[in-house]
């Protein structure tokens, strides 16, 4: 019975050891890629963070140009419709001249 159940504690280490032993390849496995990781944030330069910011402020800035552009553009359209509409009174009022000038009885 002694023997038996030195036997069961010696199976019970010996597998343990194994999963021991498989833990601490998958942590040296970890470890390894943890310092590639580490080591590829490091070549990172400290001022991404200013870069960053400074695209923003850039896209910001392009933003706010393309609105003005637009208001711009809002503002030419409407001149142009005046434009439109005082070329078309004026065509009429030459049609109607054209028409007195041919035929002074109208």
């Amino acid at each position: 019975k002694l023997a038996n159940a030195i036997k069961e504690n010696d199976d019970y280490l010996n597998g343990l050891i194994t999963r021991l032993e498989n833990a601490d390849v998958r942590n040296e496995d970890l470890l390894r890629a943890l310092n590639d990781t580490l080591g590829k944030l490091s070549a990172i330069p400290n001022d991404t963070a200013a870069k960053l910011q400074a695209i923003k402020d850039k896209a910001r800035q392009a933003n706010d140009t393309a609105k003005d552009v637009l208001a711009q553009i809002k503002d030419l359209h409407q001149n142009l419709d005046g434009l439109k509409k005082n070329y078309n009174q004026l065509a009429d009022s030459v049609a109607k001249t054209n028409a007195v000038l041919k035929d002074p009885s109208k």
